[in-house]
């Protein structure tokens, strides 16, 4: 065997590399350093010469558990100074890129041993094929949606537990190895498979965190959208104050003491975009959507009857119809022909529900998270909320919704009975 291979079989070596492997499936909720390259270059060659060869040179002997230790402290100082996080996002990132490693470590031993592979070169190329393969399992069971370190920060103490757990377990196993000096493939086996009971509790604790974030987050989001609506009452009571006021400019107008492009600039051009539905909260809001739309080049039509949604709590009318507008509205704003930003509403009574059919203008192929359609907005863990409350009012209202995009018109259409 070259010394070349020897250099790159041996067991901490594999150690060190294998952590920052495997911390490449989880790093993505933690905030990148300034100069991140240059300190994780930097940072991973410095740990190098520290493990291995400050101890090589000076002849220092140093226990294989104590190496292990060190080398898994210099991977959590190389974490600390390359990437920014709370104590939690730190934790659940070191822990899971150790048990992800262990977990290859094992599957390499149980495919070598069951195969009778002594030889060093072999074992290499079986440990590179070993943790290519145990990277692709832990992401696509595990770490495909993981996306920011919001829902790991909710996360309770049982992230810790479970930490420590693995931890004990990892090192433990190791020194029954060192003590008895032979791995059995039966062992490795079941020291693996602790490893995936490990992941999969820590990550099953994540999901259930997770939809207790969205939840909450859902929550707040419902209760802006209250306090928006009460400052739109405000923003509207002008706006009717602006329309009475038309009345006494008109009489001046008539008198001659107001021109006619007066009255055009100052009155007539916000009175034709207050809205009439017959029920004023639709009333205001409609209002302030099609003066945002108005100067903004977008084409907003509408045939709303208000009336037939006096049924529905004021704050739920408002998110209810509010969010879906907004959405039409943000999809549409992605395009600069104005030929293309097209939305149009129809809100009425019939069949005993009433209907709620919104179209506009998109040119996206629909991708699906469960059973609503993706968000395209970077920060899509934190987007996204629009449908999901429109979903939770219909739900709470026993109606139903649907989605599609044909034709590159995207349509959510609402049925709630009455």
């Amino acid at each position: 065997m070259s010394s070349l291979a020897a250099f790159f079989i041996e067991q901490s070596m594999g150690f060190y590399f294998g952590l920052l492997f495997f911390s490449t499936l989880f790093t993505k909720i933690l905030k990148k350093r300034e100069h991140f390259a240059l300190r994780f270059w930097g940072g991973s060659l410095v740990g190098f010469l520290i493990v291995f060869l400050v101890p090589e040179y000076r002849a220092i002997s140093v226990a294989p558990s104590t190496k292990t230790l060190a080398i898994y402290l210099v991977f959590i100082l190389l974490m600390l100074f390359c990437y920014r996080g709370s104590f939690k996002t730190l934790l659940f990132v070191d822990i899971s890129s150790l048990t992800s490693q262990h977990l290859s470590l094992c599957i390499t031993e149980v495919f070598t041993i069951a195969f009778g592979i002594s030889d060093g070169t072999l074992y290499a190329a079986s440990s590179v094929v070993g943790a290519l393969f145990t990277w692709l399992v832990v992401y696509l069971l595990f770490t495909r949606e993981l996306k920011d370190g919001n829902k790991v920060e909710s996360m309770d103490y049982t992230l810790i537990l479970v930490a420590v757990f693995l931890f004990l377990i990892i090192f433990l196993a190791q020194r029954v190895v060192i003590t008895y000096e032979t791995i059995t493939a039966s062992f490795r086996f079941f020291d693996g498979l602790t490893c995936c009971l490990g992941l999969f509790i820590l990550f099953i604790q994540l999901g259930k965190t997770s939809e207790e974030w969205e939840n909450r987050m859902l929550k707040e989001l419902m209760e802006a959208e209250r306090k928006r609506y009460h400052m739109l009452e405000e923003s509207m009571d002008a706006i009717n104050r602006k329309a009475h006021d038309l009345k006494y400019a008109e009489r001046a107008w008539k008198a001659g003491m107001l021109t006619e492009q007066d009255m055009q600039d100052e009155y007539v051009e916000e009175y034709d975009y207050i809205a009439r539905t017959g029920y004023a909260p639709l009333d205001n809001l409609l209002t302030e959507k099609g003066l945002f739309c108005n100067k903004n080049d977008i084409q907003f039509t509408y045939m709303v009857d208000g009336d037939q949604f006096r049924f529905m709590g004021l704050a739920d009318l408002v998110i209810l119809f509010g969010n879906a507008i907004d959405n039409a509205i943000e999809c549409v704003m992605r395009y600069e022909d104005p030929e293309k930003r097209i939305i149009s509403l129809v809100a009425a009574k019939r069949e005993g529900s009433v209907r709620i059919h919104i179209e506009n203008y998109c040119e996206d192929e629909l991708s699906y998270k469960g059973d609503l359609p993706a968000s395209h907005k970077k920060d899509r863990d934190n987007h996204g909320f629009g449908l999901k409350s429109i979903r939770y009012l219909v739900d709470k209202y026993g109606g139903m919704m649907g989605i599609s995009c044909e034709e590159r018109m995207f349509t959510l259409s609402i049925s709630i009975p009455v």
